[in-house]
């Protein structure tokens, strides 16, 4: 299975997350979605069965959740948070 962590889930996504979750079934995919804000995600998009959402801060380096959602889902990770914001600091340990 390959783990796919998507931190941000703004306009911009909307077309990526259609398509992952599309070719989950296919492709062996569970995709999990780190944002600060996750109210704005539709109903039949939040209930698919390969994604988990997880509201959280990624900057916040004491959020236990937001720790345990990137060591869970980090096989591979897009970042479509805002372009000044680097991810310097996401690496298994």
């Amino acid at each position: 299975m390959r783990n796919i962590l998507l931190i941000g889930a703004g306009k911009s996504t909307a077309y990526l997350i259609d398509y992952l979750l599309d070719q989950s079934k296919k492709e062996d995919i569970s995709l999990c979605i780190l944002d600060r804000e996750t109210t704005h995600i539709p109903k039949q998009i939040a209930s698919h069965p390969a994604l988990s959402i997880v509201t959280a801060s990624v900057t916040d380096d004491s959020d236990k959740t937001t720790t345990d959602c990137i060591s869970r889902h980090c096989n591979l990770y897009a970042s479509c948070a805002y372009a000044y914001f680097g991810c310097q600091g996401l690496s298994q340990s």
